[in-house]
């Protein structure tokens, strides 16, 4: 994304399309709003936000603590 090889719209685009293949079999997703990531995304390109790692996807895994 840094050197301009693909921008983060192409990139979040990609994995939304790989989420939507896998979710009904893998069902990793307690929520995910594909227009939010891709709204995200457009911002990032456009240099509104920034960052080292501006306009890289990640998620955030919610495990229950257990004592």
């Amino acid at each position: 994304i840094a050197r301009g090889d693909v921008t983060s719209q192409a990139l979040v685009r990609a994995l939304i399309e790989r989420i939507e293949e896998r979710e009904g079999t893998v069902r990793a997703w307690a929520a995910f709003d594909a227009d939010k990531a891709l709204a995200q995304a457009r911002a990032c390109d456009e240099g509104a936000i920034k960052g080292p790692l501006r306009g890289v996807p990640f998620s955030v895994l919610r495990c229950p603590m257990s004592a």
